[in-house]
């Protein structure tokens, strides 16, 4: 579908925007598997890691903690004492 679109709205840009694409996805279009789907490889999916941490960095975002799960915010369902 996204390679429709392009070609419909980007002819002239197609071509070169599919070689990348096909650079991060090992010679596809599209990598369905689980753990790729969401992932590139390749050295143009590396350069898209780095500016995305960087700008980050440079944003103040905090990429390099990870939150734990507050579990006393979740409740049983079913009656509620004292509720009916």
């Amino acid at each position: 579908m996204f390679k429709t679109w392009l070609l419909e709205h980007y002819p002239d840009r197609a071509n070169h925007v599919m070689v990348i694409v096909h650079q991060s996805r090992e010679g596809r279009d599209y990598a369905s598997g689980f753990h790729s789907r969401m992932r590139g490889s390749g050295h143009f999916a590396d350069l898209l890691r780095q500016r995305f941490e960087l700008t980050s960095q440079r944003l103040g975002f905090r990429n390099d903690e990870r939150w734990g799960l507050d579990c006393t915010r979740f409740r049983v369902n079913g009656p509620q004492p004292g509720l009916f």
